[in-house]
């Protein structure tokens, strides 16, 4: 089992896990919409192989493409409550359901929390949706992170 950053050739395997992970927020989350364009996944991929600030990864075995985690870091300067920092934060990760475990999770988180810090990371967050509770339980047990916010919702309509 590999781990590594993803390469244009990658794509359509990134787009079978991303469309699986999709399927999930759509199940849970209302405002998502049912159908989700190809174009989404072109732009948020092609955005992570142009963007200096990003990163996309991919965990691979028997060169097979099992899962894939996308990243960012965000600077702030002169912010008028927070120090001045760069932040990673991983916004998509998804490993494929056969193959989740510690050891996967940490191989991924590993990769992506490594090129996020060499780009300049000194905090690294990421959100899960709280429908989500394998993926909670396992990044506890990844270890290292703490939950930081919690955000109530409301519908009112």
């Amino acid at each position: 089992m590999i781990v590594r950053l993803a390469t244009p050739k990658d794509f359509k395997e990134i787009v079978k896990l991303f469309s699986k992970l999709d399927e999930i927020h759509t199940k849970y989350r209302k405002e998502i919409k049912e159908k989700i364009s190809l174009d989404r996944y072109k732009s948020i991929i092609n955005d992570s192989y142009l963007n200096p600030n990003k990163v996309i990864c991919v965990l691979e075995e028997n060169n097979l493409i099992i899962g894939f985690a996308i990243g960012f870091n965000k600077i702030t300067k002169n912010h008028l409550l927070y120090k001045d920092n760069i932040r990673g934060y991983v916004n998509y990760f998804l490993i494929d359901e056969k193959h989740r475990n510690i050891e996967t999770a940490r191989l991924l988180f590993f990769e992506i929390e490594k090129h996020l810090v060499e780009k300049g990371a000194q905090i690294i967050e990421l959100e899960v949706y709280s429908f989500n509770k394998k993926v909670l339980l396992l990044i506890e047990k990844v270890g290292g992170y703490t939950s930081k916010i919690i955000t109530y919702e409301k519908r009112v309509n």
